[in-house]
């Protein structure tokens, strides 16, 4: 029967059996993507072991050692058919400080979703009894990005589930998370639809958000308030600040367009002046029938 050496001290790296190696239970990461961890086992097969030690824990029964951090390269070796991996001899530690230290490892890490790191802060925070600042300095992290974390929280537990399975971008899932819960879905299958009208053409955040709050303005769907108090900016808010923003850069344009000389204008690559003549018309033309739009509202 294997066992774990008696001389195995805390900072050594140590070959241990698969079979000696528990997983912790109560680590922060619950999801593993099985394509993930195949091409890490046909890493671990060539090799011969892990690409870098996991670190572990002795057990109460020291005949066995807990992962800390390294779940999914253990779980690949296992796949590989290995018998041993190497491990790195961590000093005893508490369940939550174990939490912590296989938080802050995974923080960050690109198969690690952000719905796992929101309910891994959120525990710290609360076992720990830590504000947002004091949680930042202990992981590392920027207060504005822990905020922003914590917003996943708001979402939907199948929501959720769909960010952590990757069957729904990170950043389209914080933006249905403005709303109310009972809203989130049926925003959720709108923005679904979109996406596959435009031939499965994922949306930026930014273009998402704006999306998502057009529809908002015509079902009559209000956000959810922030803690602060302040009402999320509609789609119109939007809109209309986004035109103003425009007019002033066009305006700029003008006025530098102006500067040129006609055989500037002419000489100008990629761009017939013809062409720039019928833009501004065009222009010209829009811009007379939103005025008198605009005049009627006073």
């Amino acid at each position: 029967m294997h066992t774990i050496a008696e001389n195995v001290e805390v900072g050594m790296i140590v070959r241990i059996p698969l079979g000696l190696i528990k997983p912790n239970p109560n680590q922060p990461r619950q999801y593993f993507d099985s394509l993930s961890i195949d091409s890490l086992a046909d890493s671990c097969l060539e090799k011969q072991d892990v690409h870098q030690p996991i670190l572990v824990v002795k057990c109460d029964d020291e005949n066995f050692v807990m992962i800390v951090d390294g779940e999914r390269r253990w779980r690949a070796a296992g796949k590989a058919g290995l018998e041993k991996i190497s491990c790195l001899i961590q000093p005893p530690m508490s369940e939550i400080d174990m939490f912590v230290m296989s938080a802050v490892t995974n923080f960050g890490r690109e198969d690690m979703s952000p719905i796992e790191e929101a309910y891994a802060i959120k525990r710290i925070m609360d076992e720990k009894n830590l504000n947002q600042v004091e949680i930042s300095a202990l992981i590392g992290r920027g207060q504005a990005q822990i905020s922003n974390m914590l917003k996943y929280l708001k979402l939907d537990r199948e929501i959720q589930a769909r960010v952590i399975t990757r069957k729904l971008d990170k950043g389209a899932a914080l933006q249905l998370a403005t709303y109310h819960p009972k809203d989130q879905m049926t925003m959720l299958k709108i923005l679904e639809s979109e996406v596959q009208n435009r031939n499965g053409r994922k949306m930026h955040p930014n273009e998402a958000s704006r999306f998502l709050r057009g529809v908002a303005e015509k079902k009559g769907v209000k956000a959810a308030p922030s803690k602060r108090g302040r009402e999320l900016a509609t789609h119109s808010d939007l809109t209309v600040r986004e035109l103003l923003k425009n007019i002033s850069l066009t305006q700029k344009s003008l006025r530098e367009f102006n500067a040129l000389t006609p055989t500037a204008i002419k000489q100008a690559q990629g761009v017939h002046f013809l062409d720039i003549l019928q833009e501004m018309k065009g222009l010209t033309a829009y811009l007379e029938t939103q005025i008198k739009r605009v005049e009627k509202m006073d």
